[in-house]
């Protein structure tokens, strides 16, 4: 009988054990335990998983959620955060991961049986689609197609009618309004703080109370988005 695999993801090792405990009596195998989002992301490289369970505050340069955007980047399987972790700024960064759950401790071993089990029935009965190339689009330039990684664009700036996109290594103008393309491009770490910028979360060098600095670039913040901007950063 086919035994779905679960890779647990937490630094706390009472609490890892527990929920290996809860996994197996349910009937599930624990592919392995990783401390940080780096063990985590090597394990998913190596092992067959259908599901990571997911603590989010990790030690290491990438917590929960950083981790959580690599699984949707490269590995395309469900994940359900385990966290005490509720506040307005977290919540806000896992709504952009799309989570298959969200449990808060301390919890019960019977919230992560009923929230495993409907992941994985969701998992299962969501239509195969084509992988599509998630890292990047292409821009039709005249009779060309020029690809653009998401990494790679620092801010887009509305223009009238059109926008300009601002990438490390250039520009390009697209025949678009700018909350079209914030739709398209808000799942990868993008937000608007001006009515007329959309900028990268991960370009940002400094942030003032009236703009933020990406390189040598000053881009105005707005205060109404100043507070959510905040929210979307980790500060220590």
């Amino acid at each position: 009988m086919h035994k779905p695999g679960i890779i647990i993801v937490e630094d706390e090792a009472l609490i890892a054990d527990h929920l290996a405990v809860c996994l197996e009596e349910e009937g599930y195998e624990v592919l392995g335990v990783a401390e940080s989002a780096e063990e985590a992301l090597a394990l998913l490289d190596e092992k067959e998983a259908e599901l990571c369970l997911l603590d989010i505050n990790l030690e290491g340069d990438l917590d929960g959620v950083d981790l959580a955007h690599e699984i949707n980047r490269h590995h395309r399987i469900p994940f359900i955060f385990i966290t005490s972790n509720t506040s307005s700024r977290t919540l806000n960064r896992v709504k952009l991961t799309e989570p298959a759950g969200f449990i808060v401790k301390p919890y019960t071993p019977a919230d992560i049986a009923s929230n495993v089990a409907i992941a994985l029935y969701k998992s299962r009965s969501t239509p195969l689609v084509a992988p599509k190339i998630d890292d990047s689009f292409f821009i039709r330039e005249k009779h060309e197609l020029i690809r653009v990684r998401f990494r790679d664009i620092r801010y887009v700036e509305a223009m009238d009618n059109y926008v300009r996109i601002h990438t490390v290594q250039g520009r390009h103008v697209l025949s678009q309004t700018l909350k079209s393309v914030e739709r398209k491009l808000q799942p990868h770490h993008f937000i608007r703080v001006h009515r007329s910028f959309l900028i990268n979360l991960l370009h940002i060098d400094l942030i003032a109370p009236r703009h933020v600095l990406l390189g040598e670039t000053e881009i105005p913040v707005s205060e109404s988005q100043r507070t959510r901007l905040l929210e979307l950063v980790q500060v220590f």
